[in-house]
C-alpha cells in the first residue's frame, strides 16, 4: 500500500510540473485603487499545490489521531 501510494504522488507531482511549466510565461494583473499586482499563473497553480497538499497532511494526521486502530 505504501508503494502504491508513493507512486500515485509521484505521478501526480509529475502532472502538477508539466501543466506549472508551460504556464510560467503566462502573466495575470490584478489592479485595484492601491495595488497593482502581477502574477505567473504557473506560481498560482504551483502554490495551490503545495496547499493542498499541506492540507492533506495536516488532515491525515488529525484523523490518524482520532482514529487510532485498535490493537488485538
Amino acid at each position: 500500500m505504501k508503494r502504491n501510494s508513493f507512486f500515485i504522488a509521484l505521478i501526480l507531482s509529475v502532472i502538477i510540473a508539466l501543466i506549472v511549466i508551460p504556464n510560467t510565461s503566462n502573466v495575470i494583473s490584478l489592479e485595484t485603487s492601491f495595488l497593482s499586482l502581477r502574477i505567473n499563473v504557473g506560481f498560482l497553480i504551483l502554490l495551490s499545490a503545495i496547499l493542498g497538499s499541506l492540507v492533506t497532511i495536516f488532515l491525515f494526521i488529525a484523523l490518524g489521531s482520532i482514529f487510532k486502530p485498535k490493537k488485538l
